[in-house]
């Protein structure tokens, strides 16, 4: 999962935005949730790396 919220996502995202305005919360909900998804998995993974 290293790496889910990462470039080529972070693009299309962006056009999500842009094609679909009136929906720009639930893309930038969903988009919340795989970020902090994302960034737990890389804390748990470099703790467990460290330890």
């Amino acid at each position: 999962m290293g790496g889910l919220t990462e470039g080529a996502e972070t693009v299309a995202v962006h056009s999500l935005w842009l094609i679909f305005p009136g929906a720009a919360w639930e893309i930038a909900s969903v988009w919340a949730l795989l970020v902090a998804v994302s960034g737990a998995h890389r804390i748990l993974a470099g703790y467990r790396y460290l330890r």
